[in-house]
């Protein structure tokens, strides 16, 4: 979390600083994203960051944890309106998470990087952090729906290694939706 001082700076240094960090992590995955890049796009020294954030890890869960509430904020009441039918519910969300990252691609990018990371430190703390949150999260989507448990597990686990997968291979929106429309017709019959 941000520091005191951060949180007493002029509201468009935030600003400033939180745009830096949200491109780099955007454009890099954890690993690769640079605090000398940050710093150097804000115009602030290295030292001054580290004054406003523990550390770049600090940081980055910072703008996971600002992009996502943003997310959970703007879609909150079109998520009220989904299908009752489980497949079109699942197309819908999906739809709705995709208009998202188009309308803000900086974020987007920021959160399709964060599913995508694997085998770092990163990876694990993600999961560490946000699993409880995710899979609270597709229990809330799958409410009302009627699909039992043991179908609902099966499909969550299908629809992870299709987002795994897609994301894998550097897919994109425009494609994810086409792609998903075709597998949820596949999983309604068989499951």
């Amino acid at each position: 979390m941000p520091t005191k001082l951060f949180n007493e700076l002029p509201e468009e240094k935030k600003q400033r600083i939180t745009q830096a960090a949200l491109e780099e992590f955007a454009a890099n995955r954890f690993d690769n994203a640079s605090t000398n890049t940050i710093v150097k796009n804000c115009d602030i020294s290295k030292g001054s960051l580290f004054k406003y954030f523990e550390n770049k890890e600090d940081l980055y869960f910072y703008l996971v944890d600002t992009v996502a509430a943003k997310m959970a904020q703007e879609t909150e009441d079109k998520v009220k309106d989904l299908p009752k039918d489980v497949y079109e519910r699942i197309a819908a969300y999906s739809s709705l998470e995709i208009s998202y990252y188009l309308e803000h691609p900086a974020e987007g990018k920021l959160l399709t990087n964060l599913a995508s990371e694997r085998d770092n430190d990163i990876a694990e703390k993600i999961e560490a952090r946000y699993g409880d949150a995710s899979k609270a999260s597709y229990e809330k989507l799958m409410e009302g729906t009627g699909l039992d448990k043991n179908k609902s597990d099966i499909l969550k686990w299908v629809l992870q290694g299709f987002n795994k997968e897609f994301l894998k291979n550097g897919g994109d929106g425009e494609n994810y939706m086409e792609s998903l429309t075709k597998y949820i017709e596949i999983l309604r019959e068989v499951l």
